[in-house]
């Protein structure tokens, strides 16, 4: 679970957003949304515990997290040595089966691969990754359609089991999830103020 508590982030002397309260639960699915800017990758980072410099409580007691930052690193190598650093097994086969679905070869340089392709490679990564929390920013970025509904209709089935968060510009709009959205820099869960 993380516990958000009277968290304010400034960036030198300006103030960029302020959050009361916020719980994330051990399952479900967390959607935050926001304009350019706004702080949303930021407060993303907080919440993972990359970023330390605010003011007020953020207390995160998952033990496994995983993330997918906006610009993932890769290895020189091909697909399938990149998967393979973070995936044996079955879920390897299983991310690779994935990919062979949307024409992607796994013995391809990973630098051949377009933005796309790379970012379902990415999404892969972490999403087979063991973690009680998975914090995923922009996993969108650069997809088709099709790949992209793949991915979010994944997510969705997934956060019955895990806690996931999402930082998205998509309009994704999904029943299952508890919408956070950036508003006069106050976060606010959709419903009131958090």
């Amino acid at each position: 679970m993380i516990e958000v508590k009277e968290v304010e982030k400034f960036f030198e002397d300006r103030f960029l957003f302020r959050c009361e309260n916020l719980k994330f639960e051990n399952k479900g699915l967390y959607i935050i949304k926001g304009p350019n800017g706004c702080g949303k990758t930021t407060f993303l980072m907080m919440l993972f515990g990359k970023d330390r410099n605010f003011n007020g409580i953020i207390e995160n007691t998952f033990y496994e997290k995983v993330m997918l930052p906006q610009q993932p690193y890769f290895f020189k190598g091909s697909v399938l040595y990149n998967l393979s650093l973070s995936l044996k097994g079955e879920l390897l086969r299983e991310a690779i089966n994935i990919l062979k679905a949307f024409s992607i070869d796994p013995d391809l340089n990973i630098h051949s691969l377009s933005l796309g392709q790379k970012q379902l490679v990415a999404f892969l990564r972490v999403f087979f990754a063991k973690s009680d929390v998975l914090f995923l920013d922009e996993p969108d970025s650069y997809l088709g359609s099709a790949v992209k509904d793949f991915i979010f209709d994944r997510i969705e089935k997934d956060a019955r089991n895990r806690c996931i968060i999402v930082v998205t510009h998509d309009s994704w709009e999904t029943k299952h999830a508890k919408e956070i959205y950036f508003e006069n820099n106050q976060i606010k869960e959709k419903g009131g103020a958090v």
